[in-house]
């Protein structure tokens, strides 16, 4: 769009933040060098709104895609096959897009290619005058149903988080991971200084705490610090300047490293290893 653009992400268990940063940082950059300008471009923090995706994906595909001809910015269907930057010329098969996970959204339409390019197409006209809508702007089942002119029985508990785009039991689920993650974080918190999750990520993979601050870049030192980055920001709550002070790291290094840690943290069950400090 003229000033904001729309991404259907499917999101891994690092979530959002740790790829938006670097892919909006990294366009700013970009940006700036093009065309010789400095300070800020992006006006605001992104907004994330997670979504359900048996229930709201193939409206989410139509309605990110016919953003333009809401706006204005395009009058036919043939303009929109042909507009650059939206995600259905790829799906149409205009252009190529490496990025754009073509053959997993088209999928949802059809069997074979052509079958699922002519149900995509005809699922997209058939929502071609359709205007703003608020059930797809997060909110669960909820909003859907008042957005839709319908009211909730209320002897039906409907859960609600504007967050989120699903239905009650989705909306249960999620906030029911989100809260056992945040109990997880304040624990370790609560029984962890920087310095002990230091010397404990070093012991778990049985290597010298004095080494992390080091220079030395052998396979289980790399390890150590990849899990302790990651225990650091995602558990402790540090802020990854911290980290990368106390590691003698670049901040691209530490962004680097606390992707692996995730991974060497569920290899080596390090919550586990948490539990078992935080009890003695």
């Amino acid at each position: 769009m003229t000033n904001h653009l729309h991404l259907l992400l499917l999101s891994g268990p690092t979530g959002l933040a740790s790829l938006m940063h670097p892919l909006l940082t990294g366009y700013v950059g970009a940006f700036n060098r093009r065309y010789k300008r400095v300070g800020h471009l992006v006006q605001n923090r992104f907004k994330a709104i997670l979504c359900e995706e048996e229930t709201y994906f193939m409206e989410l595909v139509r309605y990110i895609h016919l953003n333009p001809v809401r706006a204005g910015i395009v009058q036919t269907f043939d303009d929109l096959a042909a507009y650059p930057w939206t995600g259905h010329a790829a799906l149409m098969g205009k252009i190529v897009l490496p990025w754009q996970a073509v053959d997993s959204t088209l999928g949802h339409f059809g069997a074979t290619l052509r079958a699922a390019r002519h149900s995509y197409g005809g699922f997209l006209r058939d929502g071609w005058t359709q205007g703003e809508r608020d059930d797809l702007e997060g909110g669960g089942l909820r909003r859907s149903l008042y957005a839709l002119g319908g009211t909730a029985d209320r002897k039906i508990r409907i859960n609600y988080d504007a967050r989120i785009l699903g239905s009650g039991d989705f909306v249960d689920k999620i906030q029911s991971l989100a809260e056992g993650r945040e109990r997880h974080q304040r624990a370790v918190q609560e029984a962890f200084s920087i310095d002990s999750l230091l010397a404990l990520a070093a012991k778990t993979l049985g290597v010298s705490t004095p080494l992390l601050r080091g220079t030395d870049r052998s396979r289980s030192i790399t390890k150590a610090r990849a899990l302790f980055a990651f225990a650091a920001t995602e558990w402790l709550r540090r802020p990854g300047t911290e980290v990368q002070q106390l590691l003698r790291m670049t901040s691209s290094a530490v962004s680097a490293a606390r992707r692996r840690g995730r991974k060497i943290a569920e290899e080596s069950d390090f919550a586990a290893q948490l539990q078992v400090q935080r009890s003695r």
